[in-house]
């Protein structure tokens, strides 16, 4: 539950100390805190590996299905709307 008056705020770890970086309060000294991690910046190598560890994995046969079904979309187009070369 939060203080009474004090919104949440943002920080990084460094050196093993939490340094809140936008939005800090002020907190008066001895203050109890709850400090809860967030994801990474998105696009760093962390949030990066991150996304693919928690991503859902799919079975390699699920894959090939999706392939073959964006392969026959494909074909069919390409029958439908051949491509017509223009030179000149």
């Amino acid at each position: 539950m939060n203080a009474p008056n004090m919104a949440p705020c943002r920080g990084v770890v460094r050196g093993g100390t939490v340094v809140l970086t936008s939005g800090a309060p002020g907190f008066p000294e001895e203050s109890e805190v709850l400090v809860v991690p967030v994801a990474s910046r998105p696009g760093t190598p962390e949030a990066v590996l991150a996304a693919v560890e928690a991503a859902p994995h799919v079975a390699r046969e699920d894959v090939d299905e999706l392939e073959q079904a964006i392969a026959a979309l494909i074909e069919r187009d390409n029958e439908r709307y051949p491509a017509t070369l223009v030179c000149g």
